[in-house]
Protein backbone atom coordinates (compact mmCIF):
# COMPACT_ATOMS: atom_id res chain seq x y z
CA UNK A 1 0.00 0.00 0.00
CA UNK A 2 0.88 3.51 -0.86
CA UNK A 3 -0.21 5.91 1.23
CA UNK A 4 -0.32 10.10 1.17
CA UNK A 5 -2.29 12.94 2.36
CA UNK A 6 -3.63 15.33 -0.26
CA UNK A 7 -4.61 18.93 0.55
CA UNK A 8 -7.26 19.64 -1.98
CA UNK A 9 -8.87 16.84 -4.70
CA UNK A 10 -6.11 16.62 -7.61
CA UNK A 11 -5.59 14.79 -10.69
CA UNK A 12 -2.08 12.42 -8.82
CA UNK A 13 0.49 10.69 -11.02
CA UNK A 14 1.79 7.77 -8.55
CA UNK A 15 5.58 6.63 -10.30
CA UNK A 16 7.60 3.38 -9.06
CA UNK A 17 10.74 2.98 -9.97
CA UNK A 18 13.07 -0.27 -9.88
CA UNK A 19 16.21 -0.22 -7.51
CA UNK A 20 18.30 0.56 -10.86
CA UNK A 21 16.54 3.88 -11.03
CA UNK A 22 14.17 2.70 -14.42
CA UNK A 23 11.02 3.44 -14.51
CA UNK A 24 8.60 0.31 -13.84
CA UNK A 25 5.20 1.53 -13.26
CA UNK A 26 2.86 4.48 -13.80
CA UNK A 27 -0.25 4.91 -11.76
CA UNK A 28 -3.15 7.77 -12.56
CA UNK A 29 -5.77 8.37 -9.85
CA UNK A 30 -8.90 11.53 -10.83
CA UNK A 31 -9.51 14.25 -9.08
CA UNK A 32 -12.21 12.96 -6.03
CA UNK A 33 -11.83 9.73 -6.68
CA UNK A 34 -9.79 6.99 -4.99
CA UNK A 35 -5.86 8.27 -5.32
CA UNK A 36 -7.10 11.96 -5.71
CA UNK A 37 -9.14 12.77 -2.96
CA UNK A 38 -8.40 15.44 -0.54
CA UNK A 39 -7.52 13.72 2.46
CA UNK A 40 -5.73 10.56 2.88
CA UNK A 41 -4.98 8.31 0.23
CA UNK A 42 -4.15 4.66 0.09
CA UNK A 43 -3.71 2.82 -2.93
CA UNK A 44 -2.15 -0.49 -4.00
CA UNK A 45 0.61 -1.53 -6.35
CA UNK A 46 0.52 -5.17 -7.78
CA UNK A 47 3.82 -5.78 -7.94
CA UNK A 48 4.10 -5.67 -11.61
CA UNK A 49 5.35 -3.20 -14.30
CA UNK A 50 3.90 -1.22 -16.95
CA UNK A 51 4.56 -4.31 -19.51
CA UNK A 52 3.18 -6.94 -17.00
CA UNK A 53 7.00 -8.30 -15.33
CA UNK A 54 7.13 -8.87 -12.00
CA UNK A 55 9.27 -6.57 -10.32
CA UNK A 56 12.01 -7.67 -8.75
CA UNK A 57 13.45 -7.69 -5.32
CA UNK A 58 15.18 -4.79 -3.60
CA UNK A 59 14.14 -1.56 -2.69
CA UNK A 60 11.77 0.97 -5.10
CA UNK A 61 11.10 4.22 -5.01
CA UNK A 62 7.87 5.75 -5.28
CA UNK A 63 7.07 9.46 -6.59
CA UNK A 64 3.98 11.02 -6.06
CA UNK A 65 3.01 14.02 -8.17
CA UNK A 66 0.22 16.58 -8.86
CA UNK A 67 -0.63 15.77 -12.37
CA UNK A 68 -1.17 19.78 -13.33
CA UNK A 69 1.53 21.24 -11.87
CA UNK A 70 4.41 18.33 -11.86
CA UNK A 71 4.42 18.95 -7.93
CA UNK A 72 5.75 16.32 -6.04
CA UNK A 73 3.86 15.44 -3.09
CA UNK A 74 5.46 12.79 -1.45
CA UNK A 75 8.41 10.03 -1.98
CA UNK A 76 8.44 6.95 -0.46
CA UNK A 77 10.10 3.65 -0.34
CA UNK A 78 8.62 0.72 -0.76
CA UNK A 79 10.70 -3.11 -0.07
CA UNK A 80 10.14 -6.03 -2.51
CA UNK A 81 10.58 -9.77 -1.89
CA UNK A 82 9.23 -12.40 -3.66
CA UNK A 83 6.42 -10.99 -5.33
CA UNK A 84 5.31 -8.61 -2.48
CA UNK A 85 5.64 -4.82 -1.69
CA UNK A 86 6.02 -4.15 2.05
CA UNK A 87 5.74 -0.72 3.89
CA UNK A 88 5.02 0.26 7.68
CA UNK A 89 4.00 -1.98 9.53
CA UNK A 90 4.59 -4.75 7.62
CA UNK A 91 8.53 -4.14 6.62
CA UNK A 92 9.18 -3.55 10.03
CA UNK A 93 7.87 -7.09 11.03
CA UNK A 94 9.27 -9.29 8.22
CA UNK A 95 12.63 -7.33 8.74
CA UNK A 96 12.41 -8.59 12.48
CA UNK A 97 11.67 -12.02 12.01
CA UNK A 98 14.71 -12.25 8.80
CA UNK A 99 16.88 -10.54 12.24
CA UNK A 100 15.70 -13.30 14.66
CA UNK A 101 16.14 -16.03 11.88
CA UNK A 102 19.51 -14.57 11.92
CA UNK A 103 19.98 -14.70 15.59
CA UNK A 104 18.73 -18.27 16.10
CA UNK A 105 21.75 -19.07 13.82
CA UNK A 106 24.24 -17.24 15.76
CA UNK A 107 23.11 -18.37 19.25
CA UNK A 108 23.26 -22.11 18.06
CA UNK A 109 27.22 -21.18 17.87
CA UNK A 110 27.03 -21.25 13.46
CA UNK A 111 29.43 -18.85 12.02
CA UNK A 112 27.77 -16.59 9.76
CA UNK A 113 30.45 -14.29 7.34
CA UNK A 114 29.72 -11.17 6.29
CA UNK A 115 28.99 -12.55 2.56
CA UNK A 116 26.36 -14.62 4.09
CA UNK A 117 24.35 -11.72 6.09
CA UNK A 118 22.10 -10.63 3.45
CA UNK A 119 21.13 -14.20 1.79
CA UNK A 120 20.57 -15.26 5.19
CA UNK A 121 18.13 -11.61 5.76
CA UNK A 122 16.17 -11.96 2.86
CA UNK A 123 15.84 -15.57 3.19
CA UNK A 124 14.34 -15.28 6.43
CA UNK A 125 12.55 -12.11 4.97
CA UNK A 126 10.94 -15.09 2.52
CA UNK A 127 10.05 -17.65 4.64
CA UNK A 128 8.01 -14.86 6.62
CA UNK A 129 6.12 -13.44 3.53
CA UNK A 130 4.96 -17.34 2.66
CA UNK A 131 3.60 -17.58 6.25
CA UNK A 132 2.33 -14.18 5.52
CA UNK A 133 0.44 -15.22 2.55
CA UNK A 134 -0.94 -18.25 3.98
CA UNK A 135 -2.44 -16.28 6.34
CA UNK A 136 -3.87 -13.56 3.73
CA UNK A 137 -5.15 -16.41 1.92
CA UNK A 138 -6.89 -18.59 4.63
CA UNK A 139 -3.96 -21.08 5.66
Amino acid sequence: MISYVLEKDSDVFVYIFGPGGRLLAKKEYKAGKTGGARGFNQVEWNGKSEYGDTAGRGTHLVRIMEAETQKVLGRTKLLVAEGYALKGAELLGALAAALLVMTGLLAAGRSLPVKRFSSVCYNGLARTLKRMKGDHDGG
